[in-house]
């Protein structure tokens, strides 16, 4: 079914002249690829022989916001059948929470300090040194989640 469902998409490529709609194909190429690689159990498998037949991917190529959809609810389904991540999940996580950490611990320590400046030279500083946390351990576990091979590929060609 995946290498059907490759094979399609390449074909429709051809057809295409549109470069949005190539650089969707070709992502959701890279994507089947990138899951063809991995050894996925049975069930997994299963799954994923369900979701595409349900997707039915063939059925209306010319709407491309209908293609787009397919795309989004493929990516979904990889995050929660397969339990992988997208790149950089992690980092991105750690820096919205580092952001807004630092922004109550900056403005805690700015009024301490000076009630009419204070707030926003801490806030400021806070902010800074939050997200570099953030982005330090977001880092880290993406990396981490990259030896145990959990990323999801989203090579957008």
């Amino acid at each position: 079914m995946i290498d059907k469902t490759i094979s399609f998409l390449e074909n429709s490529i051809t057809k295409n002249n549109n470069k949005k709609e190539i650089k969707t194909y070709k992502h959701f190429i890279s994507l089947l690829y990138d899951i063809k690689r991995r050894d996925l159990t049975d069930k997994d498998i299963k799954a994923l022989k369900n979701e595409l037949a349900a997707l039915n991917i063939e059925a209306n190529t010319e709407d491309f916001k209908s293609l787009k959809k397919k795309l989004n609810a493929f990516i979904c389904f990889a995050k929660k059948q397969l339990n992988l991540i997208s790149e950089g999940h992690y980092m991105t996580l750690g820096m919205s929470f580092g952001l807004s950490i630092g922004i109550v611990l900056g403005m805690s320590i700015g009024i301490a300090f000076n009630k009419e400046k204070g707030i926003v030279f801490g806030m400021n500083i806070g902010m800074v040194i939050g997200m570099a946390i953030g982005i330090g351990l977001g880092t880290l576990k993406d990396n981490e989640a990259k030896k145990q091979d959990k990323v999801l590929s989203s090579t957008k060609a």
